[in-house]
């Protein structure tokens, strides 16, 4: 797979009572990855994907109470589609 769509976003706000409070960090980058396939039979179009997407996520940290991105979780999502078209009745 290859990422099939990047973004960039603003940074989050460190929040009160972190080292850096109210201080952006750098805009964070995400990446959108597709795969599927699609097979058209008469009557009958099956559909399906598989979609993951990774962000940055930030906390603070415990060791030296600094807010910053502290890893790149990614959420895996799967879709599928079936519809058909009914033969009409004589």
């Amino acid at each position: 797979m290859s990422p099939y769509a990047s973004s960039l976003q603003q940074g989050d706000l460190a929040p009160a009572g972190s080292t850096n409070a109210n201080q952006s960090l750098a805009p964070y980058r995400s990446e959108q990855w597709e795969g599927g396939f699609k097979w058209a039979l008469p009557g009958l179009d099956l559909s399906t994907a598989v979609f993951r997407l990774e962000r940055p996520f930030a906390n603070v940290d415990p060791v030296d109470n600094t807010y910053k991105v502290s890893g790149k979780p990614g959420s895996i999502t799967a879709s599928s589609s079936w519809p058909w078209a009914r033969s009409p009745t004589r």
